[in-house]
């Protein structure tokens, strides 16, 4: 495979991984969603496109290490990862998931090749941007439906020690939105 069509393979993963990252994002923060079974697979297919994505930039690296806050975001990774450990008898489950979402974020959506043409650069946070429009306005549309409907409850997480909101309750829209 010769190296443009090698670059336009990972410029697609690197599409889909943005796009599946989303999807993971938005199923875990909307209470239709919230706890459903749904997640894992998303996370796992997701997780694993990124850790492809981060195995090829690792074999890259060359091209990131002149970044601009290259050491912070390392500085920062470390110390979540260091922060868990100590931390392991405390949601120890939870904690490395959000360690993993960090290193996703800061090493796949955050880090950009040293020679990236800003209209790449540009046409990425147009798609993000096309992305969030489409979800908000989804669920925007869903949740007046929602108050159409006369939706109205409180949901309550026990083992979360945490409270949401479906519908018109309290006198706000919260709709799908947590």
């Amino acid at each position: 495979m010769d190296k443009v069509s090698y670059n336009k393979l990972t410029n697609v993963l690197n599409r889909v991984f943005v796009t599946l990252f989303f999807i993971y994002s938005v199923l875990g923060a909307n209470n239709i969603t919230f706890g459903n079974k749904i997640i894992s697979p998303v996370m796992w297919i997701t997780f694993i496109l990124g850790g492809c994505l981060l195995l090829y930039r690792c074999f890259h690296l060359k091209r990131y290490i002149k970044m601009t806050a290259i050491v912070p975001m390392i500085i920062m990774v470390f110390s979540i990862v260091l922060s868990t450990l100590v931390n392991r008898q405390y949601y120890f489950k939870e904690n490395v998931i959000i360690c993993i979402y960090w290193v996703l974020f800061f090493f796949l959506l955050y880090a950009i090749e040293e020679n990236t043409p800003r209209d790449r650069v540009k046409r990425d946070f147009e798609y993000l941007g096309i992305l969030f429009l489409i979800y908000i306005t989804i669920g925007v549309l869903i949740s007046f439906f929602m108050m159409e409907k006369g939706v109205s409850e409180k949901i309550p997480v026990p083992e979360a020690y945490y409270e949401y909101y479906r519908g018109f309750v309290i006198g706000r829209l919260w709709g799908v939105f947590i």
